[in-house]
């Protein structure tokens, strides 16, 4: 089960975790004036603490501050309970219901340097695809110059070799007329004709010459502006695809609310919680009678008593809910499923939920369990918060 499920399926902004220290230090931390308690500097609480953390570390570049302080909690709080010793765990978890972030500045600064990192981490990359459009933009206008530039200076040597190739033409014609003086007037007519046909030839080969410099100049602007449009366009196609996702996730949130204000009704609060104690009923008949099982039977009488308060808090909410049919709603299909369950979050309680019905024993099959009665838990704090403080025995 991932944290949005069991935040979404509880329905409740009540999900406080279970959080543990991880400064290593014997003295009490201090944050803010908030000191940290002995119960979580114990070497068993920084041990599993450690190990949580470095999970999440794996996982900061995809996920939200408070997704991933409710993720620490969640992760702690089940690895805590697979771990520490019952007594010490029993003894502490009045203790962790009470954590807040004053707490965890205060006790656990890798989590909350961690937590900054991440609050931070979305300017960063703002920053950075700007820096980069604009260098981008910067070396494209560059390069656009260089061409240009490269373009006037073929343009410039081309017309002085057409100026040097005229002058040549001037002086060999001045000479020619010079040399005529001494030649008969056949003579001459036939150097003349010959002259001006190899001078017309000569002038329509420069202007080849020209026609093609000009030519090769036009096409290097072109395939210059096609590279300046095609910049242009793949700009704008990156504005389109961030306003796009921006798009998206304004919907998915808009999604996320319509689903958590159904959910948070008086009468789908009643569905859900039967759902999950009807989960954890069968996970104890599941392995009633092995060595190990998934839930004990002082947990599944937690449960029941748990689960008649959550009913008489939804009929003191609204008297109209008909008791029979939300339990008949319960026993069936899911009428609100969790909107951010992935396929594989699916997966992974479709193999649990096989393997409490095939009575056999797994990893899926006890977060199954774990998952549904830790989400009655919450739903009887949320019914009747006064349960989850712990009365003075002094």
């Amino acid at each position: 089960m991932t944290r949005a499920r069991d935040r979404r399926r509880a329905c409740l902004p009540l999900l406080t975790g279970l959080v543990l220290a991880l400064t290593g230090h014997g003295a009490a931390a201090q944050s803010g004036g908030v000191e940290c308690p002995a119960a979580l500097r114990t070497p068993g609480a920084r041990s599993v603490a450690a190990e949580v953390l470095a999970d999440l570390r794996v996982h900061k570049d995809n996920t939200d501050p408070d997704t991933a302080f409710r993720t620490f909690q969640r992760n702690f709080g089940n690895a805590a309970l697979m771990n520490l010793p019952g007594t010490e765990y029993a003894d502490n978890k009045a203790v962790f219901d009470r954590i807040d972030r004053a707490t965890v500045a205060a006790c656990f600064p890798p989590l909350a340097a961690l937590l900054t990192n991440i609050e931070q981490k979305p300017q960063r990359q703002a920053q950075q695809r700007e820096q980069a459009a604009a260098e981008q933009q910067a070396a494209e206008q560059r390069a656009v110059r260089a061409r240009q530039q490269a373009d006037a200076e073929a343009a410039r040597q081309a017309a002085a070799a057409v100026e040097a190739e005229q002058q040549r033409a001037d002086e060999a014609n001045r000479a020619l007329r010079a040399e005529e003086q001494v030649l008969d007037d056949r003579q001459r007519r036939q150097l003349l004709a010959d002259e001006a046909e190899r001078a017309q030839r000569e002038k329509e080969r420069l202007q080849q010459g020209e026609q093609r410099a000009a030519e090769a100049a036009a096409e290097k602007a072109r395939q210059a502006e096609q590279q300046r449009q095609a910049a242009e366009a793949a700009r704008k196609m990156q504005a389109e695809a961030v306003q796009k996702q921006q798009a998206e996730e304004a919907e998915h949130d808009r999604t996320e609310r319509a689903w958590f204000a159904e959910a948070s009704k008086p009468r789908n609060v009643l569905v859900n919680a039967y759902r999950n104690y009807i989960a954890v009923r069968n996970c104890a008949a599941s392995r009633d009678g092995y060595a190990v099982v998934y839930v004990v039977p002082e947990r599944l009488e937690q449960a029941r008593a748990e689960i008649r308060a959550i009913e008489a808090n939804a009929l003191r909410q609204d008297p109209s809910i008909d008791k029979d049919a939300a339990w008949q709603e319960a026993n069936g299909p899911d009428r609100l499923p969790d909107p951010d369950a992935t396929p594989t979050d699916q997966m992974l309680k479709a193999i649990g939920q096989a393997a409490v019905e095939g009575h056999t024993y797994n990893d899926q099959g006890q977060t199954y369990c774990a998952t549904a009665a830790y989400i009655v838990d919450q739903l009887a704090k949320a019914a009747d918060p006064a349960s989850g403080v712990v009365r003075k025995d002094f």
